[in-house]
């Protein structure tokens, strides 16, 4: 792949990330111990981890009529670069939010270079 294919795809996990941080923002602990039946806002959805959804528009009466609605065929190659697009992508965007961090912490203390 060259560097104009993978801008693409940069662009749009970028975008992606960047829209989920700011619902991320929005997690509070009292959301965390009283989660919205819709969202999933830790791996076991909630403190006890029992991985039990409320919702209950699939139940034991409808699940056999569950069909397949979408699949990608994805070779063994493909899914190593989009994992390896997707890891450098991840760490070039922590990488970015550390220096703006560093960044705003120098700007509050003040710091400065040594004066010579």
């Amino acid at each position: 792949m060259t560097k104009t294919s993978l801008r693409l795809p940069t662009a749009v996990a970028c975008a992606l990330l960047a829209s989920t941080a700011a619902r991320a923002a929005d997690t509070t602990y009292e959301r965390l111990l009283n989660p919205e039946p819709q969202n999933w806002l830790m791996n076991h959805r909630d403190f006890g981890a029992q991985r039990f959804s409320p919702l209950n528009a699939i139940n034991r009466s409808n699940v056999k009529n569950l069909k397949l609605a979408f699949a990608i065929a994805l070779g063994g190659t493909s899914i190593l670069i989009m994992v390896s697009v997707t890891m450098d992508t991840v760490a070039q965007i922590q990488s970015h939010l550390i220096a703006q961090q560093y960044e705003g912490l120098i700007k509050k203390a003040k710091l400065r270079g040594a004066r010579r």
